[in-house]
């Protein structure tokens, strides 16, 4: 390795608002599962995710996933083992020399946290259906103008014995280094949020300045970077805004989401015509370049279930310009796997709905996604196919 000397940190050394957890306590407790370097710690630990990220080391790499077999597995495995080695690579300069050194750093603290998980009975999502949604804090007081937002209901999806995200958790792996050849390992588990396949809309607001100088690594350090962003999405979410899209040029280009890849099915250019097309043959998808977003685990799931499909994918830029080509937006993450679009609104800086740089919202023709729930089902079945540890 380079830069980091690879040294496994003792128990002791762990950080200080970490106590280690005894087990009358893990069996009383109701909050997430957190694991540092094998071992169950103790505290008011954030049920978010992103909160949570922020209290650990700012120097290091982290990656987001499901269950699955009960809780039991991790789903995707090697690709989440793949994405932590290229992102601490590019944050830290560690090379390591395989992806296998990288499972066998985290193994310990994965197996600990699933049993912690299976010992506590912590399993989503619940059986109506609902979930508690953690409250996003700003870091500034940075504001947006938004132009006209429609109200729209929210909607849950009841949970049946048959559903797969039944029984299963979302898990948070991170490996962080606060000291020059020292590492750390965390991970974080919760229930896995219900979630239902109703299309979401999408407000591309966030300059992809934010992302600073690693756009293709997943940084421990992002969630501070963005949180700004997410207050906004958290204010906006009564509104029906699911989802913040990142731009580098005012909202001309559109690249990905806070915690999401974007794709376009788009009407293919040597068409006549435009809108939902009547037959497969004459779409294909289109996603950002892997060298101008973080390469998402289920953005390459997605590009395999699209060839399985016989869909033609090109990565090239998603412009604003071709919006009357697109028959369908839809999101992906490694969680939710999939998630269509209704809406695509660009925020206005200036307050207003009026005005040059003004841009009316698009509505998606195909929002219930009929593609992308396609692929969904496709990556569903799939993810038995790569379990660990």
């Amino acid at each position: 390795m380079s830069f980091f000397s690879l040294r496994f940190i003792s128990p002791s050394d762990a950080p200080s608002s970490y106590t280690r957890t005894s087990p009358s306590v893990r069996a009383m407790s109701s909050g997430p599962v957190v694991v540092v370097d094998g071992a169950a710690v103790d505290g008011m630990h954030p049920a978010s995710p992103s909160d949570w990220l922020k209290t650990l080391p700012q120097l290091g790499a982290y990656t987001t996933g499901r269950t699955r077999g009960g809780a039991t597995k991790m789903a995707q495995w090697s690709s989440h083992v793949a994405r932590l080695r290229s992102s601490l690579a590019a944050l830290t300069g560690t090379t390591f020399g395989s992806d296998g050194e990288v499972a066998a750093l985290i193994e310990p603290t994965v197996r600990k946290t699933l049993a912690e998980c299976a010992a506590r009975n912590v399993a989503g999502p619940t059986d109506d259906g609902t979930s508690t949604q953690p409250s996003v804090q700003s870091t500034n007081n940075t504001q947006i103008h938004l132009r006209a937002p429609t109200n729209r209901p929210r909607h849950t999806r009841p949970v049946n014995a048959d559903d797969p995200d039944r029984g299963e958790v979302m898990l948070v792996v991170a490996v962080c280094t606060s000291t020059p050849g020292a590492w750390t390992t965390h991970a974080h588990a919760t229930p896995l949020p219900a979630m239902d396949r109703e299309p979401t809309t999408v407000l591309v607001a966030a300059p992809a300045s934010i992302r600073g100088p690693n756009p293709n690594a997943k940084d421990v350090a992002w969630p501070t970077a963005r949180a700004a962003y997410d207050e906004l999405k958290h204010r906006m979410n009564p509104e029906g805004i699911g989802e913040v899209i990142l731009t580098p040029d005012g909202g001309d280009t559109l690249l990905e989401g806070l915690t999401t890849n974007l794709f376009v099915v788009r009407t293919r250019l040597d068409m006549p015509y435009h809108g939902v097309a009547d037959c497969v043959s004459s779409l294909e998808v289109v996603t950002p370049p892997r060298g101008d977003v973080l390469p998402g685990v289920a953005r390459e799931a997605v590009i395999a279930a699209c060839a399985a499909e016989g869909l033609p994918v090109k990565e090239e830029p998603v412009l604003a310009s071709e919006e009357d080509l697109w028959a369908e937006v839809f999101l992906t993450n490694a969680v939710r796997l999939t998630r269509p679009v209704r809406e695509v609104r660009w925020a206005n800086a200036e307050g207003g709905g009026s005005g040059p740089d003004a841009r009316e919202s698009r509505l998606v023709p195909d929002a219930w996604g009929s593609i992308s729930n396609r692929l969904y089902r496709r990556i569903l079945a799939s993810l038995d196919d790569d379990l660990g540890p």
